[in-house]
């Protein structure tokens, strides 16, 4: 049917639109995208304020320029103050206009962020969580065993 056909076409067009973007050079790649200071305004990790140092970026070929939290320490303490606490900024134009600002490559202006492995690399698609713009939203997560190994997640690798 129709929405069969249009779905298709989203798609094709989303692949077309990753071609593209690959042919730019990764410094153009990352000029197009959000800076680190354009999408967090305010930081704070166990109480403390945490800066652009505290994270590395990497290129996604669907979501751009993405941020990953390196500060490898444990958190001791429970509460909302001890974790990684952030601001961020969903730029949108007027919605009157109905002109949102996202990536062609994606569903709409939102967070996406995830826990993860240090040696994973992120899965956005299968595994991260929405946040979306407007809203306030606060995770939690503990440390539990996922494997006879006793791996853990480690705290301290956040994507988003």
């Amino acid at each position: 049917g129709s929405s069969t056909q249009k779905m298709q076409r989203l798609s094709r067009t989303r692949t077309m639109l990753r071609l593209l973007m690959h042919q730019l050079s990764e410094a153009d790649r990352r000029r197009a995208g959000y800076s680190f200071t354009d999408l967090i305004s305010e930081c704070t990790f166990a109480g403390k304020t945490c800066s652009s140092f505290d994270f590395t970026s990497f290129l996604h070929p669907d979501y751009g320029v993405c941020f990953t939290f390196t500060k490898e320490r444990e958190i001791s303490l429970a509460g909302s103050t001890q974790g990684l606490r952030m601001l961020m900024t969903v730029n949108q134009d007027s919605p009157r206009f109905s002109t949102f600002d996202f990536l062609p490559t994606s569903d709409g202006a939102d967070i996406r962020g995830l826990l993860h492995l240090p040696q994973d690399y992120p899965d956005f698609t299968n595994d991260a969580f929405k946040l979306a713009a407007k809203t306030q939203t606060a995770i939690a997560f503990r440390k539990v065993p996922i494997s006879e190994e006793n791996v853990s997640i480690q705290a301290g690798f956040l994507n988003f």
